[in-house]
């Protein structure tokens, strides 16, 4: 994406709207200028903070709507392809990240949940590799919930991905119970034994969550490290 010098005008008249700290001041500039990315974002989280959700919603589809009108005639063939990809170091581009993401967690609230984890497969495609904003702590659970369990096994397995979530325990336990759910008991039910056998604490912070007591094989376990706890804490919390 880049933006003409029409629109980084627009840009600067947010910025000061937002330093104003007013919200009324977003309010117009957006009535003014109905299509400009940063102003539509942020007016939808006011939205959203009022617990007007439709109106959130609606801003940020037309976030989307901008956003696609915007891309060369090309990308629609390589995002229908796998082939498209967005730089995540260019500024200009993030925008498209977060409008998606907000817009991800909108439809989570109507439990539209192959929507979302369609809109979650587009995000890791446009950067598999660098993954910004962290889609595979989240896809398994998307796809379980959308009943999409051997979709989500094939993409999890691909072997380009192998080390990227190899140490990820939620991916590799959402593997045991996507084969389990998929018809595939037996191996399921192994590949969970396997993946809590390598990560008990967040088994044992599951329990916790959850009340229920933990058998002894995971009773007591602790992460090693923030990085494990964190990991343990946003599987056990969503």
């Amino acid at each position: 994406y880049v933006h003409n010098r029409a629109y980084q005008d627009v840009q600067s008249q947010f910025e000061s709207c937002v330093a104003s700290m007013d919200p009324n001041r977003l309010v117009v500039l957006l009535q003014h200028n109905p299509y400009h990315i940063s102003t539509l974002l942020q007016v939808s989280e006011i939205a959203k903070q009022e617990s007007d959700h439709a109106t959130s919603g609606d801003l940020l589809e037309r976030a989307l709507f901008s956003l696609g009108r915007a891309v060369h005639s090309t990308f629609a063939k390589n995002l229908s392809e796998g082939k498209a990809r967005l730089d995540f170091n260019r500024p200009e581009n993030r925008e498209f990240w977060l409008a998606s993401w907000k817009y991800m967690q909108n439809l989570s609230m109507r439990a539209t949940w192959r929507t979302v984890y369609e809109w979650a497969k587009l995000l890791l495609s446009l950067a598999p590799e660098q993954d910004p904003y962290a889609i595979w702590l989240v896809l398994d659970q998307y796809a379980i919930r959308s009943q999409q369990s051997l979709d989500y096994l094939n993409i999890s397995r691909n072997a380009t991905f192998k080390t990227v979530h190899n140490d990820l325990p939620n991916v590799q336990l959402s593997q045991g119970l996507a084969e389990f759910r998929a018809g595939n008991k037996s191996k399921g039910q192994q590949a969970l034994f396997t993946a809590i056998g390598r990560f008990p604490w967040v088994v044992a912070r599951l329990m916790q969550e959850l009340s229920i007591q933990p058998p002894p094989a995971v009773w007591g376990k602790e992460p090693r490290t923030d990085r494990e706890k964190l990991h343990a804490e946003l599987y056990a919390i969503r």
